[in-house]
């Protein structure tokens, strides 16, 4: 496991809770979009309750998103928030329902963009509840 993941695991314990649901949410800095996508999947993996929504600004921009297994099943689709959210802002982005990116986001906008995908991500679960 790498220091990046290690340090993933940590948000869980800063989650924001929504019944048995957690969702990690994370602005950062200078971090590529393939340790993104390793640190999100380490945590959705990790706990199969878990939605985790990570930002990155360097040269680039990258958002990642991922749901944990149990999130899956109950309809969970991170691909569809992502591509909502990246064309609210311009841009294109999307992946499946389990994980999802973006990238190209204006850097002054990325903390507003991890909580549009957390969001719209909450109020599907509570449609489904």
């Amino acid at each position: 496991m790498s220091i990046a993941e290690s340090q993933a695991l940590q948000y869980l314990s800063d989650a924001e809770s929504y019944g048995s649901i957690k969702v990690v949410t994370r602005a950062l800095n200078n971090v590529d979009a393939d340790t993104l996508k390793r640190m999100a999947l380490k945590v959705a993996n990790s706990d199969q309750d878990a939605i985790v929504i990570l930002g990155s600004s360097n040269e680039t921009t990258h958002l990642v998103a991922a749901a944990g297994s149990n999130l899956l099943t109950r309809g969970v689709d991170v691909g569809r928030a992502v591509r909502i959210a990246a064309e609210r802002a311009g841009c294109r982005g999307g992946g499946t329902n389990s994980v999802a990116q973006t990238g190209g986001l204006p850097r002054e906008r990325i903390q507003e963009f991890v909580r549009q995908v957390r969001d719209a991500l909450v109020h599907d679960l509570s449609d489904k509840s």
